[in-house]
């Protein structure tokens, strides 16, 4: 009994102990190489100290960036969540290597520990207008770093980045959102630190626009501007380059979900122009569940849409329905007024003047025509009305799908 419980312990025992030598080992030798890197600093080197370029002027640093995934896009925060994997190039003479380490499998990289970046000088670079930025890490961080034959340094990671996006909803949901990237020095200015795009510049993953069901995705090629941290102050403009995202919504979604459905229920309050005026009933009850669903509608598309305090385009064609559908129910009650009017031209009241009796017989007396005036108003109201509220809804449709769909293709 004795001995078969100490098997499992001391074999236990020993594995923990061939662990711990093997860490030991892969730190041992993790400190051997950054040792053995730092040999690259001379002696003098100052990490806080910017480099020199040999023309005395600004450090040059290359920048470039790869969108690999959009996480989200959120409307109601007005932001967007972006896998990036920028990399980030500067010269440092500065640095004691000759390039004999290039070899066959490095000939033109020659990669080196990210600890060594605690120990050398680097561009102090950030997202402009940034909620978040969270690295990967997976056994180690997700990044890496190089040394090129010319003394260049190449720094390349992967962040995933939340990017303030301020959106306009005017047009929704024919909006186009144009969100920018910009990475800037936060210490150096312009005449310090000057940046560029390396030559592959601003690229993205071939999947990323099916990751956004939604929108179509353009992006825009970079360009190298300047970022002013206010106005008549004594920081001088910091050297930055930006890219834009021009997120472009799909509405073939709401055609069919949204704008088909309330323009044939429009279309179904017209049925009732060919319906007898004598169906009271019939076609009050048409008008207004036309009326009541169209309404309904709105109210569900206003809760899933971005909430604005001013009008949208999905507003406006709302409000157009609804107000075809009233002036629809208003149009019957005025054929039903002139049809009442109709009837009291049919009976005017004739008491003749006697001296003999108080009361004298009462006769009815018809005005023809005040009845066929009456008549003929109602049959024009109702042809009329045939006519031009379709022909007022077309216009309608022909300024306003104009308008909004050659506002998104300029963007």
């Amino acid at each position: 009994m004795g001995g078969s419980t100490a098997r499992p312990f001391t074999g236990g025992l020993w594995r923990l102990r061939f662990t711990m030598g093997v860490v030991s080992v892969l730190v041992a030798m993790m400190l051997a190489c950054a040792a053995g890197q730092l040999n690259l600093l001379p002696t003098n080197y100052l990490k806080h100290v910017r480099p020199k370029p040999p023309d005395g002027g600004a450090v040059k640093v290359g920048v470039s960036w790869h969108l690999g995934r959009i996480h989200e896009v959120d409307l109601n925060a007005m932001t967007m969540k972006i896998s990036v994997r920028p990399s980030v190039t500067w010269l440092d003479p500065r640095l004691n290597y000759t390039g004999e380490d290039h070899t066959d499998d490095h000939a033109h990289l020659l990669p080196l520990s990210l600890d060594f970046l605690e120990h050398t000088w680097k561009p102090d670079l950030f997202f402009l207008d940034t909620r978040e930025i969270r690295k990967f890490d997976m056994i180690d961080e997700v990044a890496g770093l190089w040394l090129l034959k010319n003394l260049t340094v190449y720094l390349s990671f992967l962040v995933m980045v939340t990017i303030d996006c301020p959106m306009h909803f005017r047009a929704y949901p024919f909006d186009v959102q144009n969100c920018s990237m910009s990475m800037t020095s936060y210490e150096y200015n312009e005449e310090e630190v000057s940046l560029s795009w390396l030559p592959e510049g601003v690229t993205y993953s071939h999947q990323l626009t099916d990751q956004l069901p939604g929108y179509d995705l353009r992006l825009l090629p970079g360009v190298v501007t300047n970022h002013r941290w206010c106005h008549d102050c004594i920081l001088r403009p910091a050297s930055a380059v930006q890219s834009n995202i021009v997120l472009s919504r799909r509405y073939s979604a709401h055609l069919l979900n949204v704008y088909v459905p309330s323009a044939l229920f429009v279309v179904v309050a017209w049925a009732s122009f060919f319906w007898p005026p004598e169906s009271v009933p019939g076609r009050t009850v048409l008008v207004v569940t036309s009326l009541l669903t169209v309404v309904s509608m709105y109210a569900a598309v206003r809760s899933s849409s971005p909430n604005t305090d001013y009008v949208k385009a999905i507003d406006i064609w709302f409000f157009v329905c609804i107000l075809l559908n009233v002036l629809v129910l208003l149009q019957f009650a005025t054929v039903i007024t002139i049809r009442r009017c109709q009837e009291e031209a049919k009976r005017v009241a004739v008491v003749p003047v006697t001296a003999y009796k108080a009361e004298a017989p009462r006769q009815v007396v018809t005005d023809l025509s005040r009845v066929r005036q009456l008549q003929r108003w109602e049959y024009n109201f109702e042809v009329a009305s045939k006519i031009v509220f379709p022909v007022i809804f077309a216009i309608f449709n022909l300024v306003y799908w104009a308008h909004f769909l050659s506002q998104q293709e300029e963007h």
